[in-house]
């Protein structure tokens, strides 16, 4: 117990380390030091060296190692985070449960000591290795992960967590599975005789415990990635007050298999739920430090317990009488934990996942503009969120009113339908306030020099071997200068004033700024290698960035998703949402697509339109799969809607390199997509493409052809070949001729249906003894005008006899 209990005080010192170099560096720590343990163990001769021993290995094992795999989880998991902690947590019980035999077969085979040096060895050349590769890409979404309805608005602090009442209300409830499970558990032979029962029997009623855990584990998992974490708190612990009551109450002994199957739920669910729970409603920044205190907490209950149920069975307080207070006990936090999960998903800060799109009205957006439309609208339904479609639209020399319409119908048209659509030109005011603010504060400064003056600066800092960077020479500028420069016609650009510096802001110092990227991991930007940037031109019009942070603010974005092209200007925005009192949202980067030759998609070039995707027949599903899933770990296939590609999208399965569009792949999952269309879904664009959809044979000839067709309007390629005569592809000569002449003329009688075509072959296979290729092909020739086609059982009740005889060559 001494070694636990200073386990459990060492674990809060050491979460932050997770916190600061990541999971994966610390666990490469951890795992020698945990096998420097199971060393010291197989050599521990005096009781003081087993003490620090089992320190090291409760530490290092069952603290930090489950510590930095839940953290880990935590941040690295930005979509189906339930499901992701429930396997974690299936991998911590398959060790609980399948270690100690383990370990007692080798101490078998090799004897105690030399099972600890065992199981040092397997840490060292099995483990480690492997953790290093699997845990070789880092990934940390920066605040709370978007699989849940209540997310936390902000990453809190420790110190922060530390003093919010309702994190020391949740934990009444955090402390009763693990507390109450190792109390009975390490009572539990004094339980069987004190009832009378088979030892062996109730031993085997762990098994009934096992199994329900790792179902309800899965459960938990799921119910969280749809409900959130936060609103299944009142469930965990009625399963456990339940088992207590049952377990305090019945003297039977099948009400032990009862307890077990009830707190196996309890295990399941708590174990999952507090894996999510905590980065859900305090974010991730600091998710190392919040859960050690935590897990300390945890770990000082089942250390304390057992020592405090036996401290009352000495004094006489009957053993069921406390297991009754312990159901009863989780009964009342049952409620209390109603009540917070009611408090927390109220709290003003809880918010609504929020994305936006804001691309610039001028011209035809390109697949590549659509893949970040298609990232935050997925992203945004995956978590229940909004999205939003905003127009940058402040360049009101190249924006067209037709072009936003445009946008909007290729949106639509993809199944993107925005739950708001703004106009940038009609929030001017917002941004004229904000730039007054920044200007009030001092960080907001007007320049006046020329692209050449600029230009020549630059090359001077150049030659002194200085970043080239703008200096900041305006600021040096009085106000009489100021003057007399406008008087002379220079208008001034105004420049955001970077807080790169600590007194004097011509001595500039690194100043990294940093976030947990969702899609590139860790990143960080130096502001000292950054010129001030302008935000307000000589014209008095706006540039994208002050706009975009405005908006941000205002419309309650919370996660900015978009191309790997911005991932220089997120350092500058950050600065520029904190000057004006507003937390950054958390930002994603996915990498760009390139054309097959490996050059950038440009709008201006028009290059794979989305306009002309849809006019030349592909299908919004093929469009809207190969956009999402290329350049990512996702298999590329062709999904049959919106809601498949929601399932199926992963931001963080995103490579960080650049991506290859390849307009053939397109063509695959187009011609995938066609074969499963019901006439009814392409009846309109079939009349539209010229077939005739009110004779009686469209319907089955769609059925026909669409698995012959890469696109919809191919079809009426083929509706005059059924209607009218053959298509003159290919023609017969020489014994081809001949032989499908003689093969018209033993046509089989009777009905013309599927299987005519197969009586035919065979008489015309009995007549002439040809097979194969040269038995078929002139008869399809003679049919069609083609070499390929529909199977011909399909397609000669579409003719009628009448005209297959007239069809003769």
């Amino acid at each position: 117990m001494l070694a636990t209990l200073a386990s459990a005080l060492t674990l809060p010192w050491l979460g932050r380390i997770v916190d600061r170099y990541g999971a994966a560096r610390v666990t490469m720590i951890i795992v020698p030091l945990l096998a420097l343990g199971a060393v010291g163990m197989a050599f521990s001769v005096h009781i003081a060296t087993l003490v620090v021993v089992i320190y090291v290995l409760r530490l290092f094992g069952q603290g930090m190692m489950t510590q930095n795999a839940l953290t880990a989880t935590g941040r690295w998991f930005a979509a189906n985070r339930g499901r992701a902690v429930s396997l974690v947590t299936l991998g911590h019980n398959a060790g609980e449960a399948l270690f100690p035999f383990a370990f007692v077969a080798l101490a078998a085979a090799l004897g105690w000591r030399n099972a600890w040096l065992a199981g040092a060895a397997i840490l060292i050349l099995v483990a480690l290795p492997l953790i290093s590769i699997l845990t070789a890409r880092e990934r940390e979404p920066l605040s709370d992960p978007p699989d849940t309805r209540a997310v936390a608005p902000r990453d809190w602090s420790r110190a922060e967590v530390m003093r919010d009442p309702l994190f020391w209300v949740l934990l009444t409830g955090v402390l009763a599975p693990a507390f109450i499970g190792t109390t009975i558990f390490f009572h539990q032979v004094y339980l069987v005789e004190l009832r009378g029962w088979s030892l062996p029997v109730f031993a085997s009623s762990f098994a009934v415990m096992s199994v329900t855990t790792i179902c309800f584990v899965l459960i938990a998992g799921a119910l969280i990635d749809r409900f959130s974490a936060t609103a299944l708190l009142p469930i965990f612990l009625v399963p456990l007050s339940l088992a207590c009551l049952a377990l305090g109450l019945l003297e039977a002994q099948w009400s032990a298999f009862l307890f077990m199957a009830l707190l196996g739920v309890s295990y399941g669910f708590s174990s999952t739920l507090f894996g999510a729970l905590w980065p859900e409603i305090y974010g991730t920044r600091e998710l190392g430090a919040i859960r050690a205190v935590i897990v300390a907490m945890m770990v000082f209950g089942t250390a304390v317990g057992p020592g405090l149920t036996g401290a009352l069975i000495d004094i006489g307080v009957a053993y069921p009488a406390q297991i009754v207070v312990m159901g009863l006990y989780c009964a009342v936090v049952a409620v209390i934990m109603t009540m917070a999960s009611r408090r927390l998903l109220k709290r003003p800060g809880v918010m609504t996942v929020t994305v936006r799109f804001a691309p610039s009205p001028t011209g035809h957006i390109h697949i590549g503009n659509v893949r970040t439309a298609l990232f935050n609208w997925l992203f945004a339904r995956q978590n229940d969120g909004a999205f939003i479609l905003r127009f940058d639209d402040t360049d009101t020399a190249r924006s067209k009113a037709e072009y936003a319409e445009q946008i909007e119908r290729d949106l639509r048209w993809l199944g993107i339908d925005p739950d708001r659509i703004a106009y940038q030109s009609q929030r001017m005011d917002a941004y004229e306030k904000a730039a007054q603010a920044l200007k009030d504060a001092g960080l907001l400064y007007p320049c006046y020099e020329t692209p050449d003056e600029l230009e020549r600066r630059r090359k001077i800092r150049l030659t002194r071997k200085l970043p080239p960077v703008y200096g900041r020479e305006a600021l040096r500028l009085t106000d009489a200068e100021k003057a007399d420069l406008e008087a002379r016609g220079h208008a001034p650009h105004w420049r955001f004033l970077l807080p790169n510096f600590a007194d004097d802001p011509f001595a500039p110092k690194r100043t990294d700024v940093r976030w947990s990227d969702a899609v590139r991991g860790e990143q960080s930007v130096d502001l000292a290698s950054m010129s001030d940037p302008v935000l307000i031109r000589g014209d008095g019009t706006y540039l994208y960035t002050l706009p975009s942070v405005v908006d941000d603010i205002e419309m309650g974005v919370t996660h900015v998703i978009r191309g790997d092209d911005h991932v220089t200007n997120t350092g500058v925005q950050m600065a520029i949402f904190r000057a004006l009192g507003a937390e950054p949202p958390a930002f994603g980067h996915h990498n760009l697509l390139t054309t097959a030759s490996g050059e950038g998609l440009s709008k201006r070039s028009g290059a794979l339109s989305i306009k002309s995707l849809a006019e030349a027949g592909y299908e919004p599903m093929a469009v809207a799969s190969l956009a999402v899933l290329t350049g990512s770990s996702t298999a590329i296939s062709a999904m049959a809607d919106m809601e498949a590609l929601t399932g199926a999208f992963d931001i963080t399965a995103t490579t960080k390199s650049a991506a290859r569009f390849d307009p053939a792949d397109l063509d695959g999952l187009n011609q995938t997509l066609v074969h499963d269309l019901p006439f009814d879904v392409v009846r309109t664009r079939l009349g539209d493409a010229g077939v005739d959809v009110d004779d009686p044979r469209a319907e089955a000839f769609w059925v026909m052809i669409r698995s012959n067709v890469k696109k919809v309007a191919d079809a009426a390629d083929w509706w005059p070949v059924i209607t009218d005569r053959p298509a003159k592809d290919a023609a017969l000569d020489g014994d081809d001729l001949a032989y499908a002449r003689a093969a018209f003329d033993c046509l089989p009688e009777g009905a013309v249906d599927a299987t005519l075509w197969k009586r035919w072959t065979e008489a015309a296979k009995a007549q002439s003894g040809r097979k194969g290729r040269a038995l078929f092909m002139p008869l399809r020739i003679a049919l069609t005008g083609r070499a390929w086609g529909p199977d011909l059982s399909d397609l000669l009740p579409l003719l009628g006899r009448e005209e297959i005889l007239r069809r003769r060559p």
